[in-house]
């Protein structure tokens, strides 16, 4: 959720394109490996913090698939 929430804060101040990988680590204090890690892409990070935009806090950021939390 931290590196949902830096990135969705980055992509309204800066705009997706300016924002970088390394950017959002650096806003949510973890390595820009773990933002790798979780997301992949940055097409991925953005589809979360939309996906932060319209749920809100109460859906899981990333699929459950992602986190190995699948029944």
């Amino acid at each position: 959720m931290r590196i949902t929430t830096a990135a969705t804060s980055l992509f309204r101040e800066r705009g997706y394109t300016r924002t970088t990988m390394a950017d959002i680590a650096q806003a949510a204090g973890v390595a820009v490996q773990t933002v790798y890690f979780v997301f992949h892409t940055k097409t991925e990070v953005l589809n979360s913090a939309y996906g932060l935009a319209v749920m809100g806090e109460d859906e899981p950021a990333v699929p459950a698939v992602r986190c190995g939390l699948e029944g």
